[in-house]
């Protein structure tokens, strides 16, 4: 029943957008290009989705139930991890910041503070733009803490790579205790227009979902384990 409303709501509002964004086309004809498109759908999702964002939302969170518990059961398990627990290499640690760390402060506590940011947000761009930022903090927290070891902040030793970021991001999410960011991954999946989905945040999105598989698929482990 619920995958049933899933589908009337997605193609309502898909349709409704799609609508929308034709008119804009209709009232100014410089609008009518692949970039011209990108700004009417930028412009038309925030005043459209907010009124509806939660309703949405909770749509979506019932379909993925499943899915969020086990992210749950993982995030309650390892709330007091280490990067170095999750598969995060030895240098990407910030094994100084791990030693003296607090409920408040531990390694990549700033990427955790935007990603927790992002439940706020009640539109697919602003949620995805909420990714590429907590991504590129996870970038400026390895750089400054390299900065501060006395080593340059852009060489090959500071360079995130994707083996790398993944870990490091399972980490920030496990840390965010929101289990809620898997219905919100799928929402952006579903209503991020394909245009978006290419370069930095195409990437940053994948990433994040892709942690999101991991972590649940640590409290599978655990189940079968036990």
């Amino acid at each position: 029943m619920c995958h049933r409303m899933l589908l009337i709501v997605f193609f309502d509002l898909y349709f409704i957008t799609d609508k929308l964004q034709l008119m804009f086309v209709v009232a100014y004809e410089m609008l009518d290009s692949a970039v011209g498109k990108e700004q009417c759908i930028a412009s038309i999702e925030t005043p459209f989705f907010q009124p509806v964002w939660s309703r949405v939302l909770a749509l979506f969170r019932l379909v993925s139930l499943k899915k969020e518990q086990l992210v749950a059961t993982s995030m309650t398990r390892y709330m007091a991890t280490t990067p170095l627990n999750v598969g995060v290499r030895r240098k990407f640690c910030l094994m100084d910041q791990l030693i003296t760390a607090s409920d408040d402060n531990y390694p990549y506590q700033p990427a955790v503070t935007e990603l927790q940011r992002l439940v706020t947000c009640q539109s697919p761009l602003d949620k995805l733009e909420g990714i590429v930022k907590t991504s590129r903090i996870i970038c400026t927290c390895v750089e400054d803490y390299f900065e501060s070891q006395g080593k340059p902040r852009h060489s090959s030793e500071t360079a995130i790579g994707c083996d790398d970021l993944l870990p490091i991001l399972s980490f920030v999410i496990i840390k965010s205790q929101l289990p809620q960011l898997v219905s919100e991954c799928n929402v952006m999946e579903e209503f991020i227009h394909e245009g978006y989905l290419f370069g930095e945040e195409g990437y940053c999105l994948t990433t994040f979902q892709t942690a999101l598989s991991y972590i649940s698929k640590l409290a599978e482990k655990e189940t079968m384990d036990n």
